[in-house]
């Protein structure tokens, strides 16, 4: 089985392997940095991060793939994305085994993105909010990987920083999708 796009426009092929979130890098990199102030910096916070953008990449593109019509282009980036992922997070794994707890969060908010991401479905807020899930869980595993293991300040940083990430999401769509709602930015700044 090849790999290889088939017959994709220059352009179109950073397409492939970029995904146009732009906001996205923020909910990968505040989490991590939170868990880091929270705790202290060592040296398997590289891994996560590189573990972190690898699986962001590997679902946005998965998430292409699943809207996409000429799917096969789209193999290799998951192939490789999610490689990385795997040689990235497994070492982590070996090195806090708490870390596979991660998962009660990941894996169904991964679920319901990749279930909204099928072609004619509308992307509500509860995708959003899902991938706010995802990232929040960065900031316990930043910490556990720094051996903080009080449960009161996991769960204080935890959820300073998924307010602070859920009320970005709202801000961005009180201006963007919903900017003729009144009612959606009035509630997004509440």
């Amino acid at each position: 089985m090849r790999l290889e796009p088939a017959n994709v426009a220059p352009h179109r092929t950073a397409r492939l392997w970029l995904p146009r979130q732009h906001g996205a890098w923020a909910l990968l990199a505040l989490p991590i940095l939170v868990g880091i102030v929270a705790s202290r910096l060592v040296p398997g916070h590289l891994l996560l991060a590189a573990a972190a953008v690898a699986a962001y990449l590997a679902s946005a593109t998965l998430q292409a793939w699943l809207r996409a019509r000429r799917r096969a282009s789209y193999l290799p980036s998951i192939v490789a994305y999610s490689a990385a992922a795997v040689l990235f997070g497994v070492p982590l794994l070996v090195m806090e085994p708490r870390l596979v707890l991660a998962a009660i969060v990941v894996v169904p908010a991964g679920a319901l993105t990749l279930a909204v991401a099928r072609p004619g479905t509308p992307r509500e807020m509860v995708l959003s909010l899902a991938h706010v899930a995802q990232a929040s869980v960065l900031v316990p595993t930043a910490m556990l990987l720094a051996g903080e293991t009080s449960g009161w300040v996991l769960g204080a940083a935890t959820a300073i920083a998924a307010a602070e990430m859920a009320g970005s999401v709202l801000a961005v769509r009180s201006v963007i999708r919903e900017r003729d709602n009144p009612g959606f930015a009035a509630r997004s700044i509440a």
